[in-house]
């Protein structure tokens, strides 16, 4: 609800047609900058980094597999300027 009225949240479903939602839990980019400052200063073991980087893969592995079989799919964040991109880059 916070984010709704700055004006942020996710989109409505019901302006979509066909369409499914899904949540993957990829951590903002706070929390990444978070885990990043982790693995610059404790390393692999000690950071949830590796954690981090698989979410991202793994939504773009999800996306990948729904556009080679010809659907559509929507990618969108909260914010749209972390995630978004993080998922969209890992499609390359």
């Amino acid at each position: 609800m916070a984010n709704r009225a700055q004006g942020k949240g996710y989109e409505n479903v019901e302006h979509y047609q066909k369409c499914s939602f899904e949540f993957h839990g990829i951590e903002n980019i706070h929390v990444m900058r978070k885990s990043l400052e982790s693995l610059e200063q404790k390393g692999w073991l000690s950071s949830d980094w590796l954690k981090h980087i698989y979410a991202v893969l793994d939504v773009s592995n999800t996306v990948k597999k729904v556009v080679q079989e010809g659907r559509a799919c929507f990618v969108h964040c909260s914010d749209g300027w972390d995630r978004t991109s993080q998922v969209c880059a890992g499609l390359f």
